[in-house]
């Protein structure tokens, strides 16, 4: 089984072109695949606990010539976590190669919720906002009832396809076409139907808000903090990573804080991903490793490190002085 899966760390591609060309393949001839376990178990439940703890508002699409109702989950930071795994350029490349589609901008999308019986799909297209293809990615660790996906040919007006995502972290990904329209039938039973639904857009291109190395703003912010050569450095929990152009990006979803760090910085928190280091430590790993003054290690080390903190990346304890020993 060919396997796309996002961790913690960014995409996971297991396989090779010639199962990439199956895929494409089978997205020509159905319109659709589906790829399971896409989300880790460490995300999903990480995700679900997320879900249980918040609201849902209702949405109504009466402003848009719909009849559609869905219940949107209040939740940013879960979105905006989901919205940073999806927004990985290695995916968008498996992506285009998978559907044919032109070059991927961005990723959008919102978790949503039908729930038995009140909430209901009508039939629409997704084809405005330069979207290109539509993703589903089931966030149910129930199995609902119903609620099974349809893609209709508006010119023959025949339901040319019906897939079903009860999957715990499955994903469905399905065409965007001016011929092609398709709704999600009323789910029955006992158990809601929740899902991350969005769409890979030509336009814009991603650009994450987040802080580079060099930012004012983090300066500012970081001149009251004081570290030593002895300060203990641990990196936080639950850090999502992606690498996007010279830059690997690290998204903190407890504070959807997202930071930019170079080569130094994907060093440093390889180092402590293992376990805490002191400044001191890390120091001496790097000068035994680069070609690089020895003051100017220290000074470039203490500086990222406060950036770290700053952005709620790393924390420090037993911290003592801003002056280096």
């Amino acid at each position: 089984m060919t396997i796309i899966q996002l961790t913690k760390s960014g995409i996971v591609f297991s396989e090779g072109e010639n199962d990439l060309k199956k895929l494409r393949e089978d997205y020509d001839k159905n319109h659709w695949i589906k790829l399971p376990n896409f989300l880790t178990n460490e995300i999903l439940q990480f995700v679900r606990g997320r879900i249980e703890q918040s609201e849902f508002q209702e949405k109504c699409y009466a402003d848009l010539g719909f009849d559609s109702r869905e219940q949107r989950l209040n939740d940013e930071m879960t979105v905006s976590m989901l919205e940073f795994l999806l927004n990985d350029t290695k995916l968008f490349k498996l992506i285009e190669k998978i559907t044919g589609c032109p070059q991927i901008g961005c990723f959008a999308g919102r978790v949503y919720r039908l729930n038995p019986d009140t909430d209901i799909d009508v039939w629409h297209d997704d084809d405005v906002y330069n979207r290109m293809v539509s993703v589903s990615i089931n966030l149910s660790p129930q199995i609902y009832s119903g609620g099974i996906l349809q893609i209709q040919d508006c010119n023959t007006k025949q339901i040319i396809q019906e897939v079903s995502n009860t999957g715990f972290g499955d994903c469905v990904i399905f065409k965007i076409a001016p011929y092609l329209i398709h709704r999600v039938t009323k789910v029955t039973g006992k158990y809601p139907r929740t899902a991350f639904a969005g769409w890979f857009h030509s336009a814009p291109v991603y650009n994450p808000i987040f802080n580079f190395d060099s930012g004012d703003k983090i300066s500012d912010s970081i001149s009251e903090l004081k570290l030593s050569r002895d300060s203990r450095i641990s990196l936080e929990k639950d850090l999502l990573f992606h690498s996007l152009d010279d830059k690997t990006l690290v998204y903190n979803p407890k504070n959807t804080v997202c930071y930019g760090v170079d080569e130094l910085g994907v060093k440093v928190l390889n180092m402590l991903c293992k376990e805490p280091m002191t400044i001191k430590d890390i120091e001496r790993i790097i000068l035994n490793e680069y070609d690089v003054d020895s003051k100017k290690c220290t000074s470039d080390l203490v500086d990222l490190i406060q950036k770290l903190e700053t952005s709620g990346i790393v924390s420090t304890s037993e911290i003592k002085s801003l002056v280096l020993k």
